[in-house]
């Protein structure tokens, strides 16, 4: 596992905490080493130069920052959107499953493919949360493809539908397949080296100007330092798209678990009212009596 991986193993406002106590420390000793060795007004008299030349180049890591973001998002957007449609790709398939008109040749693949979804959602997610690999969802997946080839379509009617189970099956395959490649995929070493160098030249440039009063010059490194811990959170956060607290979710898969267990709940005899409210009806011959008129007496 990658350092950064590591570093979103522990609670994002502690990672948060430590980039900015890291990287202020950092521009602090730079900027009480540079102190030491040269005089503020011996800097005050290059301000201008050390000026433009900061403005240029913090201008250049300013693009490079946004650059890398940006395809970091997209990146983390298509994430997101394939953790999707791989749940529809499920629910697609199970529905197809269901008006399969021989009941007894699909009830295998049809409970193969719950214990799949399951199997995503309580295992294979949070495994990927640690970037980690879930033997027990790809046995279920191989489990899913066995009973899938037990299906032997005997009309045109079932060969259609058979048709249309094996191309949703082989998409399900195949969008899992993509998950599991977005869990290892990172930045590069050479985009973080250049990232590092960047904000060290930035804060280095910073700590060169001549400031007469230590503490105005102490509290803009500090702003700055926690500007450059900020952008390196996020390119952190962003960069693995299935840890820490911004990550892709297993939603549509939730989904379609709680829409077939509804349904199980109404065809094992529940009523509407009772799945929903959680309040079995009145179903006894008091209910089918009507209450008498308030205001009226039983006549004896």
């Amino acid at each position: 596992m990658p350092f950064t991986a590591r570093l979103l193993l522990i609670p994002s406002w502690l990672f948060f905490l430590l980039m900015n106590l890291l990287v202020i420390g950092i521009s602090l000793g730079l900027l009480f080493l540079v102190r030491g060795v040269l005089h503020y007004e011996v800097r005050e008299r290059h301000n201008q130069v050390n000026g433009y030349i900061f403005t240029t180049a913090g201008l250049l890591y300013g693009v490079l920052i946004a650059f890398v973001v940006i395809f970091l998002w997209q990146g983390f957007q298509k994430a997101v959107e394939d953790a999707s449609r791989e749940g529809s790709e499920a629910l697609a398939l199970y529905r197809d499953l269901s008006l399969y008109p021989d009941r007894g040749q699909v009830e295998g693949a049809k409970a193969a493919l719950l214990v799949f979804v399951r199997k995503v959602i309580e295992d294979e997610f949070p495994a990927m949360a640690r970037m980690q690999l879930s033997p027990a969802t790809r046995q279920a997946m191989n489990a899913l493809w066995f009973n899938t080839q037990k299906i032997h379509p005997s009309n045109i009617r079932e060969q259609v539908l058979f048709g249309e189970i094996l191309g949703e099956l082989n998409q399900l395959s195949k969008l899992r397949h993509e998950r599991l490649d977005q869990m290892n995929s990172n930045l590069p070493t050479a985009i973080w080296l250049a990232l590092i160098a960047g904000a060290l030249i930035s804060i280095l440039f910073a700590v060169l100007l001549g400031a007469e009063k230590f503490w105005l010059h102490t509290l803009l490194t500090c702003m700055l330092a926690v500007l450059m811990a900020t952008s390196f959170f996020v390119v952190i956060e962003l960069d693995y798209p299935f840890m820490g607290e911004i990550s892709a979710k297993p939603t549509s898969y939730v989904e379609l678990l709680e829409m077939v267990e509804g349904r199980s709940a109404l065809m094992e005899g529940k009523t509407l009212q009772e799945f929903i409210c959680g309040n079995p009806p009145d179903t006894g011959k008091d209910a089918l009596k009507t209450p008498p008129a308030p205001g009226l007496r039983k006549s004896r």
